[in-house]
């Protein structure tokens, strides 16, 4: 987030894949931060949800479950950043 904010960015979205995911399990006091950060840089953000191991086409089940809870996740990210979207890929249906 420095680099961009010293690069002048100010419409950031935040992916939530691969080395990223530690965003799911970041303090209130974490983004309590970033959301500073924004409100003094002037910076707009998007959350992009994961993608791999998530699959809101599923059936019901475990795997759908979990899917669930991740993007409910993301959503209360987004919502506490006043984020301007969050990116979801709906995932495949298995037949």
């Amino acid at each position: 987030m420095d680099q961009l904010t010293r690069d002048g960015w100010t419409s950031i979205e935040i992916m939530c894949e691969e080395g990223h995911t530690e965003l799911l399990e970041w303090s209130r006091e974490q983004f309590a931060e970033l959301k500073q950060i924004g409100s003094e840089k002037g910076i707009t953000w998007s959350i992009h949800a994961p993608i791999n191991g998530c699959n809101l086409a599923a059936d019901a089940g475990s795997g759908r479950d979990m899917t669930i809870e991740t993007m409910k996740r993301c959503l209360e990210i987004a919502c506490f950043l006043d984020s301007t979207h969050v990116v979801m890929h709906a995932g495949e249906v298995n037949v």
